[in-house]
């Protein structure tokens, strides 16, 4: 991943998506970044977070099944759409 200033083309910082055990792992679903946040759910069922900056340390977050659509945002929270299940990530509203 390479991000660049479109007004300057001045690359900003250079990363690389995780990979579990040295084994590269398929991501079909494109990467989401939501509040300063860059997402990507990988094929097995990994979804990796890392705030943006020059260094991206990643966050490995396992969800139990496969997952090859789109994370989404809205209102607030995030939504994964698994092979069974649909998984919403956010802050809990209780009273």
């Amino acid at each position: 991943m390479v991000c660049i200033d479109p007004e300057t083309g001045r690359t900003l910082w250079k990363n690389a998506l995780p990979e579990l055990l040295n084994i590269a792992r398929r991501y079909y679903s494109s990467p989401v970044v939501a509040g300063g946040i860059f997402y990507s759910a990988r094929e097995d069922g990994v979804v990796f977070a890392g705030r943006l900056g020059e260094k991206i340390e990643w966050q490995e977050n396992p969800m139990g099944e496969r997952i090859i659509a789109v994370p989404v945002p809205a209102s607030n929270r995030l939504f994964f759409r698994g092979d069974n299940r649909l998984f919403c990530v956010g802050e809990s509203n209780a009273r």
